[in-house]
């Protein structure tokens, strides 16, 4: 069985790669919001909060009611020092 190359970047924190499959991914679709998820844990994974967040608000269409949705939302809110917010998230 062929590894996906997406999945194997993010299973090894390998953010700049994984960043850089999920970037072309929602280039061709940005509507896809799983992808625009991912992409944000890994701007997370790289420190780059305020473009998680941006990824994150393009992803809210399509992923508002999805767990890890809000749990991406919470860690933004952490990394930004935000409890109050984060445990509104969580």
């Amino acid at each position: 069985m062929t590894s996906d190359p997406r999945q194997e970047a993010l299973r090894q924190a390998d953010w700049e790669e994984a960043s850089r499959l999920l970037s072309e991914i929602v280039a061709q679709d940005p509507d896809d919001g799983r992808a625009h998820l991912l992409l944000a844990l890994c701007h997370l994974g790289r420190g780059l909060v305020d473009e998680a967040a941006e990824q994150l608000a393009r992803a809210a269409a399509q992923m508002e009611i999805d767990p890890d949705y809000h749990v991406a939302c919470g860690r933004v809110a952490e990394h930004r020092g935000d409890a109050a917010v984060a445990a509104d998230w969580y």
